[in-house]
């Protein structure tokens, strides 16, 4: 799947960037503010060094994001397991689907 640069949730637009390193080394982050996903394509290891994240990993970070905006527009708390859990489902569906 290719990750969209916009799409519409609860008729709200939402913008996904790419940025080299996000500033607090996350994989990627929801801003409900201004309604963007951002996903990192670096992580900096405790070592300094910069490691590359998949293709995989992004795609991953942007379902996790994703959810974070649902869950943010139904009303619900945020929940990180719950992210990770259904991010995990959304890829694994994605890469088995025939």
């Amino acid at each position: 799947m290719i990750i969209p640069e916009k799409f519409k949730v609860a008729g709200f637009d939402v913008t996904v960037e790419f940025v080299d390193k996000t500033e607090d080394n996350n994989y990627g982050y929801w801003n409900d503010v201004t309604n963007t996903i951002t996903i990192a394509k670096n992580i900096s290891l405790k070592n300094g060094e910069l490691t590359v994240l998949s293709e995989r990993q992004m795609l991953n970070t942007f379902y996790h994001e994703l959810l974070h905006a649902f869950q943010f527009y139904c009303g619900k708390e945020y929940s990180e397991i719950e992210c990770n859990i259904f991010a995990n489902f959304m890829l694994e569906f994605n890469e088995t689907k025939q």
